[in-house]
């Protein structure tokens, strides 16, 4: 133990004199490069047993281990492969909203981009068909005939129906490093980031993704008839739901993953960042944030979660929803809010059941993510591997999720009654 804080104090002092020198390199605004003089500027410091090092580095930003690296040439080496630094190295092209174009956006997100996509499609076609079959919602053999005479609206069931038997979950806390790193490029990095970089993560992709039309051009990774359709069909309809789809998908997944890895503390230093962004669409998330802090955090962070979500009006019987036992507990009987109310809130805190934080059947933090599973399979196979059906959620735990936020096409719109039509 006393070795430990005299490490810590070493390290402090370490890296509080290599940081107030001047350094080649810049971290201003994310944007990293390597200087072509590096060697000539560096100072000179002791290397230290790989022991203490590690102990050391550990514990510092990695701002501050940039720094360190690019103030001793001794020194370099070592800090510039701390995993921490590595991991953070990665994100330089997302740091910097000026240098981010398609092929970055695509490069850490290939299946969100796609998931925000065939959402917002799902979202038109289903509105449309309700909208043009409402009034024989009840009588079978009219939407049958009505879907006979319609060919807009049977081509858009058609596509309903493909889009709902494509959505899986995949359990991300199953994964190994290799998928993770074929399929979540973001969310695997995620966990070993400061609640800054993140933001600032965060914020550069909503700033680069405010154009919906601009975001699909060449989105390659649809490379399927079914999905190129939608892509086609996207282009021609309004698109102004696929940033909103987007920006609450990414959030919801990235708070997710910090409470499941026991990143608590970043998650509610998080919390409190994106509040000062002020953006509109995640201002409501916040109370998913501080759910996940009551149900994953300590006895030491219940007193911060619990007042965010009596503030942002988070009731038990929302809660009850997500399935969060502990924050089923610490919540007050107390609820006012009607069933509608909290079935509307939950499909806002969860971007509609996009993921699935949960527990195992040992009682293990554990997170599933809605995806398309052709694509998360192409994107595997591109990697030399494949997902077994262990890592993903079995068909009826789907259904049961996607039934409460209406993304299973409705028994009605199914032509049954004749077999013609079927």
């Amino acid at each position: 133990m006393q070795l430990r804080g005299f490490i810590s104090l070493l390290g402090l002092a370490l890296v509080t004199s290599v940081t107030s020198r001047p350094y080649p390199g810049t971290l201003a605004s994310g944007t990293l490069h390597e200087p072509k003089d590096l060697i000539d500027h560096r100072g000179s410091l002791p290397l230290l047993p790989q022991e203490v090092f590690d102990m050391i580095t550990t514990n510092t930003s990695c701002g501050d281990l940039w720094a360190l690296a690019h103030a001793s040439k001794n020194m370099y080496n070592m800090v510039m492969n701390c995993p921490q630094l590595r991991r953070f190295l990665k994100l330089g092209p997302l740091l910097d909203k000026d240098q981010v174009d398609l092929s970055v956006v695509k490069q850490f997100l290939p299946v969100q981009l796609e998931s925000a996509l065939i959402k917002s499609a799902w979202k038109w076609d289903y509105v449309d068909v309700q909208h043009a079959l409402s009034f024989f919602n009840e009588n079978q053999t009219a939407v049958n005939e009505q879907f006979a005479a319609d060919a807009s609206s049977l081509l858009k069931k058609e596509r309903l129906v493909t889009i709902e038997s494509e959505w899986d979950y995949i359990n991300y806390t199953l994964m190994t490093e290799s998928q993770l790193k074929a399929v979540f490029p973001l969310l695997r990095i995620i966990p070993h980031m400061p609640a800054d970089i993140i933001a600032q993560v965060y914020k550069t992709l909503i700033d680069s993704t405010l154009n919906p039309a601009k975001v699909t051009e060449g989105f390659d990774i649809c490379q399927d008839q079914q999905s190129s359709s939608i892509q086609g069909g996207f282009r021609k309809q309004r698109c102004n739901n696929f940033q909103p789809i987007l920006v609450e998908e990414l959030l919801v997944s990235i708070s997710a993953v910090l409470a499941v890895t026991n990143q608590i503390a970043t998650l509610k230093e998080l919390g409190v960042k994106l509040n000062d962004l002020r953006d509109p669409i995640q201002r409501p998330l916040h109370g998913y944030i501080a759910l996940l802090v009551l149900e994953y955090g300590g006895a030491e962070h219940q007193g911060w979660a619990f007042a965010q979500v009596i503030q942002r009006s988070v009731t038990k019987g929302i809660a009850e929803l997500f399935g969060f036992q502990n924050a089923i507990r610490l919540l007050p009987d107390e609820d006012n809010t009607s069933n509608l109310e909290r079935m509307t809130a939950y499909r806002r805190l969860s971007a509609d059941a996009y993921v699935y934080a949960h527990r195992s059947p040992r009682h293990a933090p554990a997170l599933a993510i809605r995806v398309r599973r052709l694509s998360v399979d192409r994107l595997l196979h591109g990697a030399g591997l494949s997902a077994p059906d262990s890592i993903w959620l079995p068909r009826t735990n789907v259904s049961q999720l996607l039934q409460p936020v209406d993304m299973i096409v409705s028994d009605w719109l199914i032509p049954q009654a004749n077999p013609q039509f079927a």
